[in-house]
């Protein structure tokens, strides 16, 4: 009798450790650090039946606990994304051996494996896959349903592990080829560069944002070549003389003349474009040999302001060019007129004119979703 106790109680010391293995405690029996010193036949038998009960319920509680660590590691293996190709019947077939009942033998833990990777390697990285069969192969070998089930829990794990690195891998290849359709936007100088970092990075979350960056300075010299030839068009039509490099002056350097025709020859305006592009800026200037005040000069600054400034903002909004609701600040005439920072353009531009190189020159900016 006391050899079936000591057999039962050392049975009883391994499924503990196998019973911590999967999140079950398994009580202490009564009696049982002291079985050596008992004596009485009767409080013997009584110690044996304990021990045989605890061994009993310690075996339901393992099953028990097992069963619940491997549908909760496979159903997070086997959880279906469009990104793998796994669909809700691989993941209901996966999970459904071990929920339909107790897996309380050898061949059955082997099953539960093979189930697992028949249903979802093929959803694996080849890497997490060759592991996971490896463990597989070595689960095959051994006797122990402690053992068994401790090597079918690790196959889990790594076919979890697998499939999220997979998961990942293929969202930043998505997230990394929508990034390198938004550098179609960019400046073209910027291209180049861009998609290298776009390639190289090991996670295209940490260049998204430069990405974006660069397509918004894009848009913003698209919007602001597009302001300064529609303000070249504009003012060409008002018979100004708008020189060969007007627009790009106006978008390089922010600022460029124009010199007026007719009874106003010798004077102009200053335009300038913010670097923000929502608004224009204009002065009435003068050639070095022309007065600064008088009666000239002073008509010069009305007619802009009263007539050709009204006829400008009109055009430009023809042209689609949206500027502030209040995009020009009119100052009473009378004021010195100030020298032309440059000399005022003599001949007026070609009817063609070269696309300026590094911005792509487009017709509206297509709305984008950052």
């Amino acid at each position: 009798m006391r050899a079936d106790i000591a057999g039962a109680l050392a049975r009883l010391a391994e499924m503990r450790a196998h019973a911590r293995s999967v999140g079950v405690r398994v009580p202490a029996v009564a009696g049982e650090h002291r079985a050596d010193q008992v004596t009485d036949i009767g409080e013997l038998e009584e110690l044996r039946a304990r021990v045989s009960s605890a061994v009993a319920d310690a075996a339901e509680a393992i099953d028990a606990g097992w069963s619940r660590r491997w549908r909760a590691t496979i159903g997070k293996a086997t959880r279906g994304t469009a990104a793998t190709g796994s669909s809700a019947g691989e993941e209901l077939t996966a999970r459904r051996v071990p929920a339909d009942r107790e897996t309380g033998s050898l061949h059955e833990a082997v099953n539960d494996v093979e189930t697992l990777l028949a249903g979802n390697g093929h959803r694996c990285d080849e890497e997490g896959l060759k592991a996971a069969q490896a463990v597989y192969e070595e689960m095959k070998t051994v006797e122990s349903l402690q053992r068994a089930r401790t090597y079918s829990l690790e196959v889990a794990v790594i076919v979890r592990e697998s499939i999220e690195r997979r998961r990942r891998v293929v969202a930043q290849e998505e997230q990394r080829a929508r990034l390198r359709e938004l550098l179609a936007d960019a400046l073209e100088e910027e291209q180049p560069g861009l998609r290298d970092l776009v390639n190289a990075a090991a996670d295209p979350d940490s260049v998204e944002d430069t990405v974006h960056r660069a397509v918004e300075r894009a848009d913003l010299a698209r919007h602001r070549e597009r302001v300064a030839a529609a303000a070249a068009e504009a003012l060409s039509e008002l018979d100004c003389v708008v020189g060969e490099e007007f627009e790009s002056l106006l978008v390089d350097q922010a600022e460029a003349v124009i010199a007026f025709t007719g009874e106003q020859r010798g004077y102009g305006l200053l335009v300038r474009l913010p670097a923000d592009g929502t608004r224009l800026l204009t002065a009435v200037v003068r050639a070095e040999d022309q007065a600064a005040v008088g009666e000239h000069a002073t008509a010069v600054q009305s007619r802009y302001c009263d007539e050709t400034l009204p006829q400008l903002d009109s055009a430009l909004r023809e042209r689609g060019v949206e500027l502030d609701a209040a995009p020009f600040l009119r100052l009473e005439p009378g004021r010195a007129v100030p020298p032309a920072p440059v000399p005022l353009p003599q001949r007026k531009r070609s009817a063609r004119h070269s696309k300026r190189p590094g911005v792509n020159r487009v017709t509206e900016v297509r709305h984008r979703e950052r």
